[in-house]
């Protein structure tokens, strides 16, 4: 069996447990009936106080902005951080490929194999990055 078949399989594992436990959340959460033990503890359930919810609001605040600001052009955004970091990566110099004998670029022998497992150790980190 192949590793890509491997790590699909895995994938499509993961998902649908995932999909379960999602599904599960909502209907536990908004159609099933109440699981507190009595009628008193019922009474005393109430909304967060604003020690918890406050921080709640700001980082949801702030997330929704970061999302804005790297929202890419691709979906309709302009990517503002993209553009901010811009004069960092604009001198990155490119190292050139090694060519072959017909002056075209030899492929590189270096790969990841299993998913997140690392190269093999002949291989520098420059090489995998390219």
């Amino acid at each position: 069996m192949e590793v890509q078949s491997v790590s699909m399989a895995i994938g499509f594992a993961t998902a649908l447990m995932t999909a379960f436990y999602m599904f599960r959340l909502i209907y536990l959460t908004f159609w099933s009936p109440s699981r507190v033990a009595s009628h008193e503890i019922e009474h005393h359930i109430h909304e967060s106080p604003a020690s918890m919810t406050v921080p709640l609001v700001v980082l949801a605040f702030f997330s929704l902005t970061a999302g804005w600001l790297g929202w890419p052009a691709s979906l309709g955004g302009s990517n503002h951080f993209e553009k901010f970091l811009e004069p960092v990566f604009a001198n990155h110099v490119e190292a050139e490929a090694p060519t072959g004998e017909e002056g075209h670029a030899e492929p590189s022998t270096c790969s990841w194999g299993f998913p997140l497992l690392p190269p093999s150790p002949d291989c520098s980190w420059q090489d995998v990055l390219t």
